[in-house]
């Protein structure tokens, strides 16, 4: 700020002279920086802290919770860069970040949505073999007591 009051005029014609590639290298370096700081995402970030199992110290009788941080899979790993870069790509891209925000959102719900169908399938499976069962005869004790007990759960 003081360059810029003292030298005024002058600074920006210093800064015009610069040559381009040396300042494409500079904000490469720190959009490099920059990714660094992503990787908090992964590491430290609040929705990776979790409740450990209660302790009860035998002196003051007083129950402490201990919280640590949840390891997260490599496929977890990758979703939340996914995300994170869609939301950069948006904003980046339109300029705008309600734009980058929509971007990220609609990523991270596209994940969700196929793991709620993976639950949903699985689920279906379970109900169709357990119909299946339903249908056919007994044929052993054990698979009659199921078929009795389905019959007053139904």
């Amino acid at each position: 700020m003081i360059l810029g009051l003292f030298l005024g005029e002058t600074l920006v014609d210093l800064l015009r002279s610069y040559p381009k590639s040396l300042l494409g290298i500079m904000v490469l370096a720190a959009g490099i920086e920059l990714a660094k700081v992503g990787e908090s995402l992964n590491h430290g970030a609040n929705d990776l802290w979790e409740v450990s199992e209660l302790s009860l110290d035998s002196e003051n009788r007083d129950e402490r919770v201990e919280r640590k941080q949840r390891e997260l899979s490599g496929e977890e790993r990758k979703e939340r860069w996914t995300v994170m870069f869609m939301t950069i790509g948006g904003l980046l891209a339109f300029k705008n970040d309600g734009v980058g925000f929509l971007a990220g959102m609609l990523c991270h719900c596209a994940f969700s949505t196929e793991k709620i169908w993976k639950k949903w399938e699985g689920w279906r499976a379970k109900k169709n073999e357990r119909n299946s069962r339903l249908g056919r005869q007994a044929t052993t004790v054990e698979e009659e007591e199921e078929l009795l007990s389905g019959d007053r759960t139904a």
